[in-house]
């Protein structure tokens, strides 16, 4: 099988982690199953107009021109809105098979670029002969903003979570340790957590570890000042995925506290499970569908740093023994979205398709 994969989003040097789900899921299929590719892609995230301007406009020739005189069985869209328009052309001169891959804002974003582009969307997502999507959650978004069949869908979460890459290594130390790993863009809730580590900080002894970059990240440092966090927070900025581990292997609780109703899936929180770390996370989109109160961790009211900082305390006051149960749960949970059976799920759902047309 040889897909034509198309994604604005895909690592780069500079940006090792933007679309590494792209990344993933091309050599998830083509080391499992050897399916081949022919790639349109955008590597790493462009930040200024000119940039990209210049680097849409290769992107859909390209898209155009391999769509065109290339050969392959499928088209597969990762990430659907940036690149409607090329790929329903492509669709309507070729009649190949195509499946679209949403993931979150590319649906749910109200930005100014999708609204232009929101005639090409609802073509394309009209005349997709299937739709991936990472979550549950996102299907039934999905279905409440487009009138699709669901026979179309199918449920994928995002090349899932690799336990070669992410498992429990035996480094934690005696201090009691929180993580956050995601961009530092409004609405991901790194603002919720210093919050939360500032009312903590003035309770007892506690640290943290913050991964990631982004637009807000001179606020997000300015607050880090003003809450005099400095001397408890080990800030990393953005590490590719295969550091990861190491960091999550050191901490005793993830927190995602992310107010997004874009947030499909959020894997980062799946990682941290694989490595036996209970993740405490807001009580919205993807993460409300695999974190279990209690069980693997817990899950408090978006938005809310006072239930956030009620339910760590919570944590922090079990016994060793529950904590302990409540790591093997996490490990246990996260195998529900390990790599190689949501590649082998992926590869039987689209070479049944690909046989079929």
């Amino acid at each position: 099988m040889k897909l034509f994969l198309v994604s604005n989003m895909y690592p780069s040097l500079s940006n090792p982690n933007y679309g590494v789900f792209v990344k993933n899921f091309i050599k998830n299929l083509n080391d499992s199953y050897q399916v081949n590719f022919v790639l349109s892609i955008i590597k790493g995230k462009k930040v200024t107009i000119f940039h990209k301007l210049f680097f849409y406009l290769i992107h859909y020739l390209e898209i155009i021109i391999k769509g065109v005189f290339c050969n392959y069985d499928l088209i597969y869209l990762h990430y659907i809105s940036h690149s409607a328009a090329p790929v329903l052309v492509i669709k309507f001169l070729t009649k190949k098979p195509l499946v679209i891959n949403a993931h979150g804002s590319d649906v749910i974003s109200n930005n100014k670029f999708r609204r232009l582009n929101l005639y090409f969307i609802r073509k394309l997502v009209s005349h997709a002969d299937g739709i991936v999507v990472p979550s549950l959650y996102y299907k039934k978004i999905m279905l409440n903003q487009y009138d699709i069949e669901e026979s179309k869908f199918f449920i994928s979460p995002s090349g899932g979570v690799n336990s070669s890459t992410f498992y429990n290594i035996n480094t934690k130390s005696n201090q009691f340790t929180l993580g956050y790993v995601s961009r530092i863009d409004p609405g991901k809730g790194w603002d919720i957590f210093l919050s939360a580590l500032y009312i903590l900080n003035k309770e007892f002894d506690i640290h943290a570890i913050i991964v990631g970059d982004g637009i807000d990240k001179k606020i997000f440092k300015e607050r880090i000042k003003k809450y005099k966090l400095n001397s408890i927070i080990n800030y990393h900025g953005m590490l590719p995925q295969n550091d990861l581990n190491v960091i999550y292997n050191k901490l005793d609780l993830f927190i995602f506290p992310t107010i997004r109703t874009a947030e499909s899936l959020g894997l980062v929180g799946l990682e941290a499970m694989s490595c036996g770390v209970p993740v405490i996370g807001s009580d919205i989109g993807g993460p409300s569908e695999y974190i279990v109160p209690g069980y693997n961790g817990y899950k408090f009211e978006p938005g809310d740093v006072n239930d956030l900082v009620m339910k760590i305390k919570r944590f922090k006051l079990l016994s060793s023994d529950i904590k302990k149960k409540m790591k093997n749960n996490c490990v246990m949970k996260s195998r529900d979205y390990d790599t190689k059976s949501v590649t082998k799920n992926i590869y039987d759902y689209l070479n049944k398709l690909s046989e079929k047309n």
